[in-house]
């Protein structure tokens, strides 16, 4: 068997659509749902439901609907096994006939291009009911607000694209990782191991009376800090790749090693 096959690899992507399609719908509507919710709720109350929010209420709203929906991307990327989670479905997973690189790629599409595309259109919209219920209220000047939320600048772009990008990858490794409730655990660990890195950095800053990057005679840079984010990331898919690699029927109870 060819190591990657591009018809296998849609045959497997398409697997994945059809198996997880009934739990989209309702995901779906829970994201749009969530997404309307929060615009509606930083724009108007009981009080000045007819009234013309501010321009940073709009902002604000969309702030919120953005913190959301990249909670939402982290929650998706940590479910990368998905239908392989369970050992009935794991079973059938092992047995595709499809090369671990075409499954692998397969999954990775769906959780990091496919998911994130349908949280956007989510997105908008949700944005989109916001609007015509604030038209339905009669009122005058309904804005959208992305002209005031996104930006031109394409360091800043490129920085959040990288940041995003490596936030998707450790939580699609704390999924590969992780057996039970991926997510919670990701989470929990990453909050331990900054705890840990600033507990650290403040020990040595007390004792030595300089800073970490002072004392190697260097200043993170813009540059280096992308660099590492972009070696981060590539280690995070090739470690989430050898751990799907030695997926098995029964694995660890809290564990995917």
């Amino acid at each position: 068997m060819k190591n990657f096959d591009t018809n296998r690899f849609w045959q497997v992507l398409k697997w994945n659509l059809i198996t997880d399609k009934h739990n989209l719908r309702s995901q779906v509507l829970l994201m749009v749902a969530t997404f309307f919710v929060i615009q509606l709720l930083s724009v108007t109350t009981f009080k000045n439901l007819m009234l013309q929010p501010d321009a940073t209420d709009v902002l604000f709203g969309l702030i919120m609907s953005s913190s959301m929906g990249f909670a939402m991307l982290c929650y998706y990327a940590s479910g990368f096994l998905g239908n392989a989670r369970r050992k009935e479905l794991r079973a059938t997973v092992l047995m595709l006939p499809a090369s671990n690189a075409e499954k692998f790629v397969a999954r990775t599409v769906y959780c990091m291009v496919l998911m994130p595309l349908l949280v956007v259109v989510c997105f908008f919209a949700g944005t989109g009911l916001r609007m015509l219920v604030q038209l339905l209220f009669g009122q005058p000047h309904v804005i959208s607000g992305f002209s005031m939320f996104f930006t031109s600048e394409p360091h800043f772009v490129l920085y959040m694209s990288l940041f995003h990008l490596w936030s998707l990858s450790v939580f699609m490794l704390g999924g590969m990782l992780f057996s039970k409730r991926p997510f919670i655990w990701t989470v929990v660990s990453l909050t331990a191991l900054f705890i840990l890195i600033g507990i650290f950095a403040g020990s040595y800053h007390m004792f030595s009376g300089h800073t970490i990057g002072h004392s190697f005679g260097f200043k993170m840079s813009s540059e280096m800090g992308r660099i590492t984010m972009v070696l981060l990331t590539v280690f995070n898919f090739w470690m989430s790749y050898r751990l799907f690699t030695r997926l098995q029927i029964v694995q660890h109870k809290w564990f995917n090693v």
